[in-house]
């Protein structure tokens, strides 16, 4: 058990009586209960994203929560810790025009949901002290401290305490603020997930940030242990609400007497509101963005102010019943609860008997032992608001909505000079939207048309967010991007989740650059950035494994004739670009890959040769020469070709490793040794173009699929984590060798990395289980239709 003693002196010294305005609080009789409802670092969330239903917090579900505590309970305390008001991410022009806005809006939503006291932290004054100051005038912002005067007056800014009378129960509440503090910032990591944390390369002095200086921040250990004593002889129970750094905070607890409760410190936050005890004080810490609220039930009994932590005690009574349940489950299964003749049967089972045995024990234990209902305590808990368990409250939506609406006057009149981020550099990619994808890609188009991406800014409209820049740039394309935009007022076309919001800035592949250099565009899912937006906050449910197969447009059809029509026209542009400037080799293995693309091997081919002639190390001629090739009927030169690179890049490589590393050896040919570099991207062209020719069509022979089969497990083991096109290629060589099951298991086991290559893993899967069925054939792709010669 934890003990909290609420530390009331009997025997008051004169001196500190005389510092008090009353005689002291009466003695305490009967039993009472009151509820402290404790938040911080709210940073400047309003509501949450409301795309999702699975998204938590928001002022208008913390409105529903205060309002069932009061309903049940009158004697509510409701604290915050500071950071709340305003987000530590507002330096785009944009976020800094609309966080004032949000910041009284805030403000105004504390006071209306009735908080009874606020600490500030440096965020409250990221956007200049004397605006804080004069919000909290305006709003009537119940913001306390005790430590920070003004330098001229020594007046405190703000009353340094609170006290609040529940029907005779008298609760002091002092606040304190840090002189320096690291702040706190936070990051989505690798999962989309939100994490806070203090950032330990900058220390920012509190009083700095007031512009005048004329702020002094005490010492807020020595502020408290003036204050605390004053205070124990006005109120019953004392509480200081503290945005003070972890260490601070600890030495408060340690170094001054007479604290019951301290609520907020400025450390790394949990997603839950949780607590600990330090020598008898409680201390509270709550999640960041108002997701959870910590509440604490303090329940007197007999006028005793010696609280117990009852939770151990509230959780055996809540699990024993289902611990009961499993009791029984295994007794019906072996018609005894004997340990040892369940172990005879099961010994897996019996061993969680056992433990199941012996915790009902303890706990039952501890209820017949416990003092029960007799002795005061108390009981934290961290209430997570979802909507499914709090609705809006109406009033605070229709609030929010107003707030919404009300954006409208940031922008009214002014006129803002572009953001650096949308002014076009030399050279850059920029944002062409997806009026200038959707001529080629027609099934693309028709497809994202029909996902909720394609309609993304019907829900800005419905939740009136329209004029939200916190909102805008997930609904929209190019938000402060190259040639894009910075204002709600410049939304016109570039409305819901693009092409360009997946694939990048498409410029330079819309004007056919994109064959000099694929990476002008991202063409694969695990380069996108989908945790942008996806985040813990906004899609909690997300999963990439999920959620990439169903918003993944259908793969490109290379025989489209719009397709076809675009490499005939890029390949006369390569042609023209070529003749007037040879000096590098991209322009040939692009117009090598459109020719293959268009199925003319031959033209292919000859352009190889001619960019080999000037560029005989040149491995993407080398390999697309291979490819073409193959496509000509000759497909053993291609091997060939393919098995001189490989042995040129092992030998290459055939040192050990830096470290140690042992060399392993590829299952075929004699190229030697190679080091085990799951990196190098040379070595996986070389062998993925490798398997690709040995199962086409044209060379399905037993021999070259055992081959594919044999290198595909090779490059799995090497290189599968960073390739999943592998797992294709080995499920096509099993195929090909008539083990369809094992062609299954192979697609089914790739769950990891599947969703580079959805489309095509769903096709293939559906293609092996017809085959399995007797449903399906295998046949070689039909090839493609020679195109009209390009001008």
């Amino acid at each position: 058990m934890n003990w909290i003693r609420s530390a009331i002196v009997v025997g008051i010294c004169a001196s500190l009586v005389s510092c008090s305005r009353d005689s002291g609080p009466k003695p305490l009789t009967g039993d009472r209960k009151f509820t402290l409802v404790h938040s911080e670092s709210n940073l400047g969330n309003i509501e949450p994203c409301s795309c999702n239903n699975r998204t938590v917090g928001g002022f208008p579900r913390r409105a529903t929560l205060l309002k069932e505590l009061r309903r049940d309970n009158a004697a509510v305390l409701v604290l915050d810790a500071g950071n709340s008001l305003v987000s530590e991410h507002i330096d785009s022009a944009p976020l800094a025009r609309q966080a004032k806005a949000k910041a009284e809006a805030i403000a105004q939503a504390f006071v209306r949901t009735g908080l009874d006291a606020m600490v500030f932290g440096d965020l409250e004054l990221k956007l200049g002290s004397q605006y804080f100051l004069d919000l909290v005038k305006a709003t009537n912002l119940p913001v306390i401290a005790a430590n920070a005067r003004d330098r001229k007056t020594g007046d405190t800014l703000f009353p340094p305490y609170k006290i609040v009378d529940f029907d005779g129960l008298r609760v002091a509440v002092l606040g304190l603020v840090a002189q320096e503090l690291h702040p706190l910032i936070s990051d989505m990591n690798e999962k989309g997930s939100r994490q806070v944390k203090a950032n330990s390369k900058k220390l920012v002095n509190m009083e700095e940030l007031f512009e005048d200086r004329q702020v002094k921040i005490d010492d807020p250990i020595e502020a408290a242990a003036t204050w605390v004593p004053r205070l124990r002889q006005q109120a019953h129970f004392v509480v200081v609400l503290a945005h003070l750094p972890q260490k601070v905070q600890q030495d408060l607890t340690a170094k001054v007497e007479g604290i019951d409760c301290v609520v907020g410190t400025h450390a790394p936050i949990a997603q839950r509101a949780t607590y600990t005890v330090q020598g008898s004080t409680l201390v509270l810490t709550s999640p960041i963005n108002g997701t959870n609220i910590g509440v604490v039930d303090f329940q007197v009994k007999n006028g005793d102010l010696l609280f117990s932590d009852r939770t151990p005690l509230e959780r055996a009574r809540e699990l024993i019943p289902t611990q009961r349940k499993f009791l029984e489950d295994i007794v019906k299964q072996f018609g005894t609860d004997d340990v040892d003749v369940v172990r005879s049967r099961s010994p897996e089972l019996a061993t969680r008997l056992e433990k199941l045995k012996l915790y009902l024990a303890e706990q039952e234990g501890l209820i017949t032992t416990s003092a029960g209902d007799t002795s005061s305590y108390f009981i934290q808990r961290s209430v997570s608001l979802d909507g499914r368990a709090h609705a809006d409250d109406p009033e605070m939506h229709e609030f929010v909505r107003g707030y919404r609406r009300g954006l409208t006057r940031v922008y009214a009149g002014q006129a803002f000079k572009p953001s650096l981020s949308i002014q076009r550099k030399p050279n850059e990619p920029f944002y062409v939207k997806a009026e200038a994808c959707v001529g080629c890609h027609v099934a693309q188009a028709e497809f994202w048309r029909n996902t909720p991406h394609g309609h993304a800014w019907d829900t800005m409209i419905r939740e009136e967010a329209t004029q939200d820049v916190e909102c805008i740039g997930c609904h929209t394309v190019a938000w402060l991007g190259p040639n894009g935009f910075d204002r709600p007022d410049q939304v016109a076309g570039h409305e819901n989740v693009q092409c360009e919001n997946c694939h990048g800035p498409g410029s330079a592949h819309a004007r056919g650059s994109g064959f000099i250099d694929p990476g002008t565009i991202i063409g694969i899912a695990d380069e996108m950035k989908c945790e942008d937006c996806h985040n813990s906050q906004h899609s909690p449910g997300f999963r990439r494994d999920t959620y990439v197969p169903r918003a993944s447009c259908p793969p490109i059809d290379p025989n489209e004739a719009v397709i076809r029509g675009v490499y005939g026209r890029v390949a006369g542009e390569l042609t023209e670009r070529i003749g007037t400037d040879s000096s590098k080799p991209q322009p040939y293995v692009a117009l090598l890959d459109v020719y293959n693309r268009l199925g003319q091997p031959e033209r292919a081919i000859e352009v190889a040769e001619r960019g080999l002639s000037l560029f005989p190390e040149a491995l993407r001629l080398r390999v697309g020469k291979a490819r073409a090739l193959d496509a000509a009927g000759r497909s053993e030169e291609a091997l060939e070709l393919l098995a001189e690179l490989q042995d040129e890049e092992t030998a290459a490589n055939a040192a050990p490793a830096a470290g140690g590393t042992q060399p392993v050896t590829p299952p075929t040919g004699d190229a030697g040794k190679v080091r085990k570099r799951p990196g190098d991207a040379k070595l996986m062209l070389i062998l993925r173009e490798s398997i690709e020719i040995l199962l086409h069509a044209r060379a399905v022979e037993s021999r070259n699929a055992e081959a594919a089969l044999e290198l595909a497990d090779w490059c799995i083991e090497e290189f599968g984590a960073r390739e999943p096109a592998y797992f294709r290629q080995k499920a096509e060589a099993l195929r090909v060798l008539g083990r369809i099951d094992d062609a299954i298991a192979v697609l089914q086991g790739a769950q990891e990395t599947r969703d580079r290559l959805a489309h095509q893993f769903e096709q293939m899967l559906g293609d092996l289980r017809a085959e399995r069925e007797g449903m399906l054939d295998y046949l070689a792709p039909p090839p493609m239709a020679s195109p009209p010669t390009p001008n």
